[in-house]
This record gives C-alpha cells, sequence and structure tokens, in this order.
C-alpha cells in the first residue's frame, strides 16, 4: 500500500539520470522501502530508468547490489574507469564519425552486439515484463534524435525501454523505437518531475544526482563540459519550479552528495548505494512530511 493511499492522493518517485551516479537511487529505494514509503508511479531517466525498472518490476533492492558487484558493467557498456580523458575520447569520437558521416540507421555488426549486450543486461534485472504489466506504473525517458523531441515510453518491453533511456550519445547506439532513433532521456530532461505530474501524481519526491559545480575548468574540454552541465542544471531548475507550481508545492528534491564519484565508472556500486541512503535517510523526516500534506520546507 502507498503512504498516500487513504488520502487518495498519489505518490510519484522521480530518478534522474547521472551515469553510474545513479547507483544512489537504489540507496534511496531501499529507504523508501524500508520505511513502508510505496510509491504509486515512478519515472527515470537513463539510470534512473534502470534502477526504477527495477523497483516496479518487484527485484529486491538488497540482493541487486551484490548481482551488480559481481558484473562487468564498464565491458558490457563499453566504457573503462577512468577519468576525464575518457570524455576527451568521447568527443574525439564524437567528430570522427561526423566526418565519417556515420549513418545510425544503417547500424553495423559492432554496434548491434553492443545493443544485444545491453539488452541481456537489463533483462536481467526487468525479468522480461512489459511496461504495462508491471503493478506500479513506469515510464522510462527517452529523446528523438531526429527532433529533439523527450519521448515518454509507457509501454512495450522493459528492457528495450531502459536501453533507449540509458543510451549514452557517442558510447551507446540509438535504439530503434518503432519508427524513431532514441537515445538518453538525460539530454531533454535529467529529473522528468513534470511526466510524474503528468501520470497523475499528487506528491512527487526526486532525486538528482547530477553534477555539482566545483572549481574552475583548467581546460577547454572542461570548459566545454561545464558550459553543458550549467544549461543542463538551469532546465532541471525551470522544469522543477513549474512542476512545483502544478503541484501546489508538493515536491521535493533531494541531491544525494555525490562527491568524485566518476559518472563512467559502474563499479562503485556500494559507495553510490551508500551515499543514497544517507541522502534519503538525512531528508526522512522531509519526505514524511511532504507525503502527509505538511510544510518541507526550502526544497531542490
Amino acid at each position: 500500500m502507498s503512504s498516500t493511499e487513504a488520502e487518495g492522493e498519489r505518490f510519484g518517485l522521480v530518478l534522474g539520470g547521472g551515469g553510474a551516479r545513479g547507483f544512489a537511487h537504489l540507496g534511496v529505494l531501499q529507504v523508501l522501502q524500508e520505511e513502508g514509503l510505496r510509491p504509486d508511479l515512478v519515472v527515470g531517466t537513463s539510470m534512473g530508468s534502470l534502477m526504477g525498472a527495477a523497483f516496479a518490476a518487484g527485484v529486491d533492492l538488497h540482493k541487486l547490489p551484490k548481482v551488480l558487484k559481481e558484473l562487468d558493467i564498464n565491458g558490457i557498456i563499453g566504457v573503462s574507469p577512468v577519468g576525464r580523458h575518457e570524455i576527451e575520447k568521447l568527443i574525439g569520437r564524437s567528430l570522427t564519425e561526423q566526418f565519417r558521416r556515420s549513418h545510425w540507421d544503417d547500424q553495423g555488426e559492432e554496434r548491434s552486439a553492443q545493443l544485444d549486450r545491453m539488452y541481456r543486461f537489463f533483462q536481467l534485472f526487468t525479468k522480461g515484463n512489459a511496461i504495462e504489466d508491471l503493478e506500479i506504473a513506469f515510464a522510462a525517458i527517452a529523446t528523438d534524435l531526429r527532433t529533439g523531441k523527450e519521448i515518454v515510453l509507457r509501454e512495450g518491453k522493459l528492457y528495450k525501454a531502459v536501453t533507449a533511456s540509458s543510451a549514452i550519445p557517442g558510447f551507446i547506439s540509438p535504439v530503434k523505437w518503432k519508427d524513431r532513433l532514441l537515445i538518453d532521456g538525460g539530454v531533454v530532461d535529467k529529473v522528468p518531475t513534470n511526466v510524474a505530474v503528468d501520470m497523475g501524481a499528487d506528491i512527487v519526491l526526486a532525486a538528482d544526482v547530477s553534477s555539482r559545480l566545483e572549481g574552475l575548468p583548467q581546460n577547454s574540454v572542461e570548459l566545454l563540459l561545464r558550459a553543458d552541465v550549467m544549461t543542463s542544471r538551469e532546465l532541471v531548475r525551470v522544469k522543477n519550479e513549474r512542476a512545483r507550481r502544478r503541484l501546489e508545492g508538493r515536491l521535493l528534491v533531494v541531491h544525494p552528495r555525490m562527491k568524485d564519484l566518476n559518472w563512467l565508472d559502474f563499479s562503485q556500486v556500494e559507495e553510490a548505494l551508500e551515499i543514497g541512503r544517507k541522502c534519503a535517510l538525512d531528508n526522512l523526516d522531509r519526505i514524511e512530511r511532504l507525503l502527509k500534506g505538511r510544510e518541507v520546507g526550502p526544497v531542490g
């Protein structure tokens, strides 16, 4: 039973994108489950969609970290757990493909094999379910590569929706979905609070694991990345303000303090998990007050 069912209100949980930092969502989910605070609907972007899908599919949240630790997720996705030069490689790869005029519609064997690995990986955590068969309403957010529009996936195979939502440009090939090519939802909606409202949520708790602005850029690549982060943060702020107005203030956004966890290092499951748990426990009083309709104080 959801914590707000008695009042006839729907509790929406939103899990934002952030690459490997999204493992913090698992800690948030564990605490909510332990406290009996069950959402009526879950919306996720990128890694947030995977963690939300696993929860909606009934995966054991306390066994999942052990499984994740045993898997070579970096190998499955095709990245190595290193620092900034991985980003430089990504930018270089993107420029190379621009000169080569790569066509995503005609994917080669290497890209098809990568997507097959991703599909098998996500099938493991979603039990082969279709979105419409889940007991908890669920949506994964993706981006239409051709139009740039946000695409809300609410039907079809769960593993394919999660793959599309997590298709990081430059690392994972776009996913064909009907007549569309889909990429990572974080490109247009990193913390999709308004989608939760569209789905009927009266109260929304969102977890934002995106990067914070720290220090000054040291080179042109870091400057480029900083500009992208600033644009993304402003877009999230504007969208959250709109969602807050629609919910008459009943929106709480929590920010797990991810420190220096690299968004490309998928081996730091336990570290991210504990950060997520701490964030949820530190904000538990505010979460409970949110669900009971009382003031929660300043929100993110």
